[in-house]
């Protein structure tokens, strides 16, 4: 709140003078520091707005250096690559890096940046609705990483047999292509070996089927005894357990309207029943607090 002009009046009722009034100044005096106890620093402070202090930042070095290359946007070593990374195998290296000095001196090669490429494991393609072409070799090998606790034994019980832990490969984008399933024949949905169908992307959909992504359509199917397959869409990973997550049901194109129709009908009839629990415990409160008010009246 700004300050503000207050007039003063004299006897006879006239504008004296104006005095300033600052309200928020005053409410905040109580917190305001004694004369007797300030310092150079309040005084400082009160002679201008404070200001964020921030550390400089480092500038970027880039060049012959080791931490030059980590930061290039134009070259990389090798070394510097990330786990998902990978040299492209037509990739050629433009020059050469000497680290170390005398008898310790290693000369590694230098590659561009452009030919670098992301890759993903064959399970993490899959989640996008890729495969692997046929006859493809992964352009990078590394550990695997285990989440689940069954994952977690499956390594373990690998490492033991071998005595070194396993790795699996990576591809890379260019090494992949869409899934495309099969058309159902029938109106026979196919399943994988859990009794669902994996549906990450529309894609993944067979041809001559509908994804219907709505709740408790599964039952809906159950009662018109249609052939059904719950639909995954992805995983939620917690407790050392990977969860699927179904989203709806992937029944024929034909008996997608049907279901869709059912589904309406139950959802109304599942509203209708909630509605009627909430009412009957709303008159159950009201009548209790009227038999409250009888007995205190009473």
């Amino acid at each position: 709140m700004p300050a503000e002009k207050v007039p003063v009046y004299n006897k006879r009722g006239k504008v004296k003078k104006y005095e300033d009034y600052d309200w928020f100044k005053t409410v905040m005096s109580g917190y305001a520091r004694p004369a007797k106890d300030r310092t150079a620093a309040d005084d400082l402070e009160d002679t201008r707005d404070l200001q964020i202090v921030r550390p400089a930042a480092k500038p970027k070095t880039e060049g012959e250096t080791l931490q030059g290359y980590k930061n290039s946007a134009d070259f990389v070593l090798e070394r510097h690559l990330r786990r998902e990374e990978a040299l492209l195998p037509t990739a050629a290296p433009v020059k050469t890096f000497t680290s170390g000095k005398g008898a310790s001196a290693k000369s590694e090669p230098v590659f561009r940046r452009a030919d670098v490429v992301v890759c993903k494991t064959v399970e993490s393609w899959h989640k996008e609705g890729r495969e692997i072409l046929p006859g493809s070799q992964p352009l990078k090998f590394v550990p695997i990483r285990a989440v689940t606790l069954l994952r977690k034994r499956e390594v373990e019980e690998a490492q033991r047999d071998t005595g070194e832990k396993p790795k699996q490969g990576l591809y890379a984008l260019h090494q992949t292509t869409w899934i495309i399933p099969d058309p159902i024949v029938d109106g026979r949905i196919p399943r994988n070996a859990f009794g669902n169908i994996d549906v990450y992307v529309p894609t993944m959909v067979p041809r001559g089927a509908v994804h219907l992504p709505l709740r408790g359509a599964a039952r809906v199917c159950r009662k018109l005894a249609i052939d059904y397959a719950e639909a995954v869409t992805g995983f939620e990973f917690g407790a050392q357990r990977a969860v699927p997550v179904l989203t709806g049901v992937v029944v024929a194109a034909e008996h997608g309207a049907a279901v869709v129709e059912a589904w309406k009908v139950e959802e109304e009839e599942r509203r209708r029943k909630e509605d009627g629990k909430r009412e009957k415990a709303a008159l159950h409160m009201w009548r209790k607090l009227l038999m409250g008010l009888r007995i205190v009246q009473r």
